[in-house]
């Protein structure tokens, strides 16, 4: 694959952390209790199929990795929910500007976004969808990096969760091979991404949504190179105060309003 067929475009920092960032173990396991599970084995692989084009929303021409992540999200939670939103490459880059300041017209400022100052902005202000309508997340609390059984009970939990991931040479190649990012040895790190975890299709990988596509993980790669990953908590998938597994979303939203 050459550069003008796929540019490789990364846009997250590298992590920073906040010891007032909510955790996940302290807090989604306290109010879930007995409720919290692991996201099985073809978790999320027959809602993927009513997605025919993710978009790469910016993605292929800037660093709005995590704005064209956002979008994503919100477009299967809403899906979810029975309200589907749809989200376009002007939508990422308005919120990637209104949050970092980027200018499409300035190179120099197409710097990405820290995911936890982008995860701040999504609770906040929220992104708008095509329509103009605002999006915004209840809540989020941050897994430890590379715990690969919080990921899967924080993929149960959200139906989605916001990885951050350094990305070596090794995972371009896979990805346009169309294999699924594993280690390689001693290969170089060409920068950090922001990739939204939606799927669980066996039992030592997950799928994220990156460059317009679903790409397989396993689990040996994101136990190694995710260097942050957040829980959020979108009230966009809630019938009935309940997730589409049944969960009980209702006390994550009773809960995040006294913090």
């Amino acid at each position: 694959m050459t550069e003008d067929q796929h540019p490789f475009k990364y846009g997250k920092t590298e992590a920073t952390h906040d010891p007032r960032t909510l955790a996940f173990v302290d807090f989604v396991e306290p109010v879930a209790g007995a409720q919290l599970k692991l996201a099985s084995p073809g978790f999320g692989i027959a809602r993927l199929r009513l997605f025919n084009d993710w978009g790469m929303l910016g993605n292929d021409k800037y660093g709005d990795c995590g704005w064209a992540g956002a979008c994503h999200e919100h477009e299967l939670w809403t899906m979810l929910g029975g309200n589907p939103a749809t989200f376009t490459e002007a939508d990422a880059l308005e919120a990637y500007s209104e949050c970092t300041g980027f200018n499409p017209n300035d190179p120099s400022t197409d710097k990405g976004t820290d995911m936890r100052l982008e995860m701040n902005f999504r609770r906040n202000t929220g992104i708008q969808d095509s329509t103009g309508k605002t999006h915004k997340i209840g809540g989020y609390c941050a897994l430890e990096p590379g715990n690969w059984t919080q990921l899967l009970q924080a993929l149960y939990v959200g139906d989605a969760v916001a990885i951050g991931t350094a990305v070596p040479r090794s995972a371009e190649e896979q990805f346009a091979n169309g294999r699924k990012w594993s280690v390689v040895s001693n290969s170089p790190i060409m920068g950090y991404h922001y990739v939204p975890c939606v799927a669980r299709p066996g039992q030592l990988s997950v799928d994220v949504i990156t460059w317009g596509k679903v790409q397989g993980v396993t689990q040996g790669f994101y136990t190694k190179y995710s260097d942050e990953a957040y829980m959020m908590f979108s009230e966009e998938t809630m019938i009935n105060g309940k997730s589409p597994e049944g969960f009980d979303l209702a006390q994550f939203a009773e809960a995040l309003k006294e913090i």
